[in-house]
């Protein structure tokens, strides 16, 4: 590849970017399980180490802008 000694390394960069261009890939997004629903308290407790109602007291502390 011939290149003037002009181009700016923005330029080199740029140029660089169209030649090796490599198409990413698609996202893909996996179905996650609802861990409310599958486990029972007991399994929710044992596999978080914490009970449905501590897990649901967070996401709506969470969810309001204002509780503190």
């Amino acid at each position: 590849m011939d290149i003037p000694e002009e181009i700016t390394d923005y330029e080199d960069f740029l140029e660089l970017i169209t030649i090796i261009h490599i198409p990413r890939l698609p996202k893909t997004y996996k179905q996650r399980p609802d861990n409310f629903r599958i486990w029972n308290d007991t399994q929710f407790l044992q596999r978080f180490r914490l009970s449905k109602s501590t897990v649901r007291s967070i996401i709506d502390k969470k969810s309001c802008p204002h509780a503190r």
